[in-house]
């Protein structure tokens, strides 16, 4: 059996009971610290040991099937006191890669606050909430992650029993279809997740091609005083349209469910096309695309994956 080595960061001098790792990463900790904070190590440490126990350095050692880097991250949180999450005061954007560790074995040793806390950084980078999907510079503060992740994102949704994580690590999955580096991550899913994916992408396609047919005709504003200018804009948003390849990236951006005003906005803004409307009539057109897309976002979860999702928002105020 190969030699244990000691962990770096985790070697409690006065520690009474050493944790291996399934890499042979010996880990010096205190019984009754990590007891008091896990059920399951509760119960593992109360089982009765054999006269014939491995021992080092004079403690008893405890096997687990567990890699050194999922329980360095959990023994740093509950021996060493490590917050990811905050230094002195101020929050840290927290790598996925932790995030991952403190879910599988927090959900694993039924440290329930370790996994709360865990998930709940999660899902400030995968929202319920329109607003929140749309500000991706402000996700980007809470979780240091790729799209690339979002595969895993789905397991560990599964394993922890966290379903709103799921329509958004889907629709980021999408961005990852056309993607040749890509590929291994999606292997990893099951048949049934990549048919979810594969849906979802189309339906994200269509969402926003309806949305952009339905520009063609201006919402003409109450009192707008250049009627037939603003409805003359139909044709030049025909042509911008004409031009929009429904299976280019930012119809399907892993950070959005597209605004098609926004693709529209671009073309027009650059040819002062959009200038030429008036701003009451545009006011009232983004408006509408904007409850159209908000209303979208209400019931995809369930028309496009089937799911009803606990928490999600429901009402656009």
């Amino acid at each position: 059996m190969p030699c244990l080595t000691r962990d770096s960061q985790v070697w409690l001098q006065d520690g009474n009971t050493i944790l291996v790792s399934e890499d042979y990463i010996a880990f010096r900790v205190h019984l009754g610290t990590i007891a008091h904070r896990s059920d399951v190590f509760r119960e593992l440490f109360a089982l009765p040991r054999s006269v014939h126990e491995e021992n080092m350095d004079g403690c008893p050692v405890i096997r687990l099937h567990d890699s050194s880097t999922d329980l360095r991250h959990l023994l740093l949180v509950l021996c060493c006191g490590k917050n990811y999450y905050y230094s002195r005061d101020h929050f840290q954007c927290v790598p996925f890669s932790v995030l991952e560790s403190l879910i599988r074995v927090g959900h694993k040793y039924a440290v329930h606050d370790v996994l709360s806390e865990a998930l709940g950084r999660l899902k400030k980078y995968y929202p319920t909430t329109l607003d929140e999907w749309d500000d991706v510079e402000g996700r980007a503060r809470w979780v240091e992650t790729s799209p690339a992740d979002a595969t895993t994102v789905i397991e560990l949704a599964r394993l922890a029993n966290a379903p709103s994580l799921l329509p958004t690590a889907y629709l980021t999955c999408c961005g990852l279809i056309t993607s040749r580096e890509h590929t291994d991550a999606l292997r990893a899913l099951s048949s049934e997740d990549l048919h979810r994916i594969m849906n979802a992408s189309a339906a994200t396609s269509r969402s926003c091609a309806l949305r952009l047919i339905f520009m063609l005709h201006p919402s003409r504003a109450d009192g707008c005083r250049s009627p037939d200018t603003c409805e003359a804009m139909a044709g030049s948003l025909a042509q911008d349209i004409m031009t929009i390849d429904a299976s280019a990236s930012h119809m399907r951006d892993a950070h959005l469910i597209p605004d098609a005003f926004k693709l529209l906005w671009c073309g027009q803004a650059s040819r002062g096309g959009m200038h030429s409307m008036c701003e009451a009539c545009m006011t009232n057109t983004k408006s509408e695309h904007d409850r159209s897309r908000s209303s979208y976002w209400r019931f995809f979860p369930n028309d496009v994956f089937q799911m009803e999702i606990e928490g999600w928002q429901k009402w656009i105020v």
